[in-house]
């Protein structure tokens, strides 16, 4: 017994002294000056608040090794990357938990045609494969983007915070793309596209996308995890964008899954969009399906689809695609927008049985082909509308 007693308390002392030895570890490794060292190869810099300025490597292949090696844990870090910088990569970043990045003056390339800049690994459902990430400044583009691809892709993550960020895409892709995600906030982003050789009049690929997670509207999440319970309909929940620019041919949309029909009454909760402005090219400015609790304030939205008669030249356009109890419980808010459309300005309907709670809309312009059709607002439990201003659009 005796015997046992010692042994215990050895086990215990070693634990003990273990953990004493990672603590100094940890400790050393943050003070000011140390080095992160890959394969020989400093790729960081320990600054005296904790933070780790990143090394720029000699080719973008040690690059985008360097920044995964730091930012793929899910241990609490703040990467700097130097504003004078830029980075290229010939990869895409896997990133984890508790994260940040901050990229004021920084530039970020993608070599690689058709491939994006940030993505992580995605292992669990409920808003869990990745939280706590904040990415600040920087341009982040591909080098020839001719491709349609996703640069910045989460899923199934929670309190994502995108602030001050410069994406360029093209009208095939997207520059931010929340897959089921809940608790995010964009800040003075500004997300666009270019390249004129991949507009197409029937395009209707968003800067800024809000998804579900399912087979068709996720096909990347499938493929990655091969796993259909990451794609069984996940909505997303507490988004808010505000002082941000977004043009694509479709600026911002919240999807639902046309052609799968069981996923059809998964709804997005509580959408705000402040203080924005938004394009788009080929489709709405803005697009909002089966979304309740929706605040649009302050905005300049334009729609320039050339399909003029058509849904896509609506410049906000709300529509609840699919049957769900919780559609009257919300309150939306539509107030002191411009909003420019051909079809309609503004559309607020439903295609089913489906009514959105009480919806407000006050003090917006809207502008359409014929301004009789700017404000068409109907399927509302109820509707409060004043002091709307409906003209004729000129171009």
């Amino acid at each position: 017994m005796e015997k046992n007693r010692k042994y215990i308390r050895l086990m215990v002392l070693s634990i003990c002294l273990f953990g004493l030895m990672i603590t100094k570890h940890v400790s050393v490794a943050s003070q000011a000056g140390e080095e992160i060292i890959l394969r020989k190869t400093v790729v960081g810099i320990y600054r005296a608040d904790g933070s780790i300025e990143f090394v720029p490597q000699s080719d973008p292949a040690r690059n985008r090794q360097a920044l995964e090696y730091i930012l793929s844990t899910d241990t609490k870090k703040t990467l700097i990357i130097p504003s004078d910088k830029t980075v290229k990569v010939e990869a895409v970043i896997d990133i984890g938990d508790n994260t940040t990045i901050i990229a004021d003056g920084a530039t970020i390339i993608q070599q690689n045609n058709g491939l994006g800049l940030i993505k992580h690994g995605i292992d669990r459902v409920d808003y869990g494969s990745i939280k706590n990430v904040t990415i600040q400044g920087g341009t982040w583009k591909n080098e020839i983007n001719s491709k349609g691809c996703t640069m910045f892709r989460f899923a199934h993550g929670s309190n994502l915070t995108f602030k001050g960020i410069t994406i360029e895409t093209n009208y095939e892709g997207h520059a931010l793309e929340l897959i089921a995600c809940q608790n995010v906030t964009v800040s003075n982003c500004k997300f666009y596209a270019t390249n004129s050789s991949t507009k197409s009049k029937n395009s209707v690929e968003e800067a800024l996308q809000i998804d579900l997670a399912t087979p068709i509207t996720a096909p990347g999440v499938l493929n990655s995890t091969g796993n259909k319970k990451f794609v069984s309909g996940q909505k997303s929940k507490n988004i808010t964008i505000k002082d941000c620019n977004v043009s694509g041919s479709r600026g911002i949309c919240a999807n639902f899954s046309a052609s799968e029909p069981k996923f059809k009454n998964n709804f997005h909760v509580g959408i705000t969009i402040e203080n924005c402005n938004v394009t788009g090219e080929s489709g709405e400015g803005i697009a909002l399906f089966n979304s309740v609790g929706v605040k649009v304030k302050n905005c300049v939205i334009r729609s320039n689809s050339t399909r003029k008669k058509e849904a896509y030249s609506v410049g906000l356009h709300l529509a609840l695609m699919g049957k769900n109890k919780i559609s009257t419980k919300y309150e939306n808010v539509i107030t002191n927008n411009k909003i420019y459309g051909y079809r309609q300005a503004l559309n607020i309907d439903s295609h089913t049985t489906s009514l959105y709670g009480k919806t407000t809309v006050k003090n917006n312009v809207g502008s359409a082909s014929d301004k009789k059709t700017a404000f068409h607002m109907v399927r509302c439990k109820k509707l409060v509308e004043s002091n709307n201003t409906a003209l004729k659009r000129k171009k």
